[in-house]
């Protein structure tokens, strides 16, 4: 079963459960607080990028010439 991470917009609190992926519409409560309003997270993913991606991506943007 996935770990999907939720937050609850009434208090900020943030947690993780264990839901199966065909369980779409079960209603969560808050731990902290017990309210329904939960968000589902969608967290950053890391990404690697080769080093050459990765200095151009850095790299300040060109001046053209003359100027």
């Amino acid at each position: 079963m996935p770990i999907h991470e939720y937050r609850c917009e009434a208090c900020g609190y943030c947690f993780e459960r264990r839901m199966p992926a065909d369980d779409g519409e079960t209603r969560l409560c808050c731990p902290a607080c017990g309210k329904p309003s939960i968000r589902k997270r969608f967290p950053a993913i890391p990404v690697m990028l080769p080093a050459a991606t990765a200095a151009a991506f850095s790299a300040p943007p060109a001046r053209p010439a003359g100027r």
